[in-house]
């Protein structure tokens, strides 16, 4: 379980937290056993083993993540990027094609553009007399080893941690 938040001083209010029921944790440890009521001590080793937990995930999970992946030319954004409900193929020459139930923002085609250094562009093809939709920034990010889209952000800690689709690795 990551824990993100754009709220200020929340990671301080967190590691506070964490400190004191691990603290809490110990004592209750040490109080049993000094009392030789060793049962009493299963509640203070799960309160520490759980903040410990906590921590570490966290610590492992921000590792994990690359807010700023290289990305060396448009090509390795080229491809198929997958997510429960929508395979969306990134080709060649400025153009997408989106299948699934999960492509309403982005239509079913349209052209694509990289933005900067860590953002995409997707401006749907407007079919008939549809709605216009709006054109779609999107942010690279690399998660254990693997390039996945988000939505825009400018600050990280507003970041929610959604994670629209993920690049399927070419084959070879």
């Amino acid at each position: 379980m990551e824990i993100r938040s754009a709220i200020p001083f929340a990671y301080l209010l967190l590691a506070a937290f964490l400190i004191g029921a691990a603290v809490a944790g110990a004592w209750l440890i040490a109080h049993a056993v000094r009392r030789r009521k060793l049962r009493r001590g299963l509640g203070g080793l799960a309160l520490l083993l759980a903040s410990a937990g906590v921590a570490v995930t966290n610590v492992l999970a921000e590792g994990a993540t690359d807010l700023n992946p290289r990305i060396a030319s448009e090509a390795v954004l080229r491809g198929v990027w997958t997510a429960p409900h929508v395979a969306l193929e990134v080709r060649d020459r400025g153009q997408y094609v989106c299948r699934g139930t999960g492509c309403g923002e982005v239509g079913a085609s349209g052209r694509w553009a990289r933005v900067g250094d860590f953002e995409v562009e997707l401006v749907p093809d407007i079919i008939g007399h549809a709605t216009a939709h709006r054109p779609l920034r999107l942010r690279v990010i690399e998660r254990h080893g693997r390039l996945q889209l988000t939505r825009a952000f400018s600050d990280p800690d507003t970041w929610d941690g959604e994670i629209l689709v993920e690049q399927i690795p070419p084959a070879g």
